[in-house]
């Protein structure tokens, strides 16, 4: 399954930034049940659906696995902006409570682009807000012939918007002075800390997807994505997600998807990186009781690890390029924090 995941998902890939597709699916009051297929014109949505939705949200929900956890650790409402990044294109979507034509309300409604052929940092700024207007314009609409409508007009824009766009594909690194932001952020009370946690956790869950070390067969064997919280680090959504997807790119393997997702009112940032199962997407309902920032577990580190991070850090912001996840040459303490979501729910 992995293999296909790898090949597969953003194997269609925009010829141009005007040729996005817009969708939706989920649950919305036009419709009595859950809403199939509308805009899934291609293989790379129709997986997407059934890993993010199919599988993911609406599997989670059928299991009750956030019912049968503690209600201190749940949060009410999905609320979410997200983006998923491949190759050569990706995908930008936004997810909010909703109900179908029943009034069965357990299940969000989710509305999102398919776009490639164009800067990322260019274009989700650009797309994010478009996505917005479409939420609420979804919420107001009371037939499936109008969010039809809302989807068709959006589309438009969108394609307007980001059709003159011109730039690479490719996702650039964070530059020393932007870590060196990222460092210094005020919400961390000891930046070194943070940090060096940080670190540590990328390392251990991480590392099999850097460059050099991704192999899809080792990918086909373990057969589950890595997963970290981390603090979101900017006011912005839409800054937030793509610095932790410039931190991350520089190390991780083209080949592997980058799924991130922000909870438009708290204060943090979830990445997936590999190939997501059915349990890895309830992070999307668990608080930071039921997950912490990687940035706030207590880890006992060793001296040794906390002295080569310290240089590594100093490094960086002084503009040089050094590898952060790949480059673990301090062993981790007591084996790591691996498959974190798997052990909260016994997988």
């Amino acid at each position: 399954m992995a293999s296909l995941f790898y090949k597969a998902l953003f194997a269609e890939t925009p010829t141009s930034p005007s040729d996005l597709s817009i969708f939706a699916f989920g649950k919305h009051p036009g419709w009595d049940d859950h809403i199939e297929g509308l805009g899934i014109v291609n293989d790379t949505l129709a997986l997407c659906q059934s890993i993010l939705y199919v599988k993911g949200i609406r599997g989670a929900i059928d299991s009750g696995i956030w019912e049968k956890t503690e209600p201190v650790k749940v949060i009410p409402d999905f609320e979410h902006l997200v983006l998923w990044q491949g190759r050569r294109s990706f995908l930008a979507a936004r997810m909010w409570p909703s109900k179908d034509g029943k009034g069965r309300a357990k299940y969000p409604m989710l509305v999102g682009i398919h776009g490639g052929g164009v800067s990322l940092l260019q274009a989700f700024p650009m797309v994010a807000p478009v996505l917005e207007v479409l939420e609420r314009e979804c919420r107001a609409a009371k037939t499936s012939g109008e969010v039809i409508e809302v989807l068709e007009l959006g589309r438009a824009q969108l394609r307007e918007r980001i059709g003159t766009l011109a730039g690479s594909e490719v996702v650039p690194p964070l530059s020393g002075e932007d870590f060196q932001e990222l460092f210094n952020n005020p919400s961390f009370s000891e930046p070194t800390t943070a940090w060096e946690r940080l670190i540590y956790t990328c390392r251990n869950e991480f590392q099999d997807y850097t460059l050099g070390q991704f192999s899809t067969r080792r990918a086909e064997q373990s057969g589950q994505g890595r997963h970290i919280r981390l603090p979101l680090l900017n006011p912005s959504p839409v800054t937030g997600i793509l610095n932790w997807l410039r931190f991350f790119r520089a190390e991780i393997d083209p080949m592997v998807p980058i799924f991130l997702s922000a909870h438009l009112s708290r204060n943090w940032c979830d990445v997936l990186i590999g190939e997501p199962d059915e349990q890895d997407f309830s992070f999307f309902k668990l608080n930071l009781e039921g997950i912490p920032m990687a940035s706030d577990v207590p880890y006992n580190l060793p001296d040794n690890l906390k002295t080569e991070v310290k240089l590594l850090l100093e490094a960086i912001m002084r503009g040089e390029a050094k590898p952060i996840i790949r480059d673990a040459s301090a062993a981790p303490p007591n084996g790591g924090p691996k498959g974190f979501l798997k052990k909260l729910f016994g997988g």
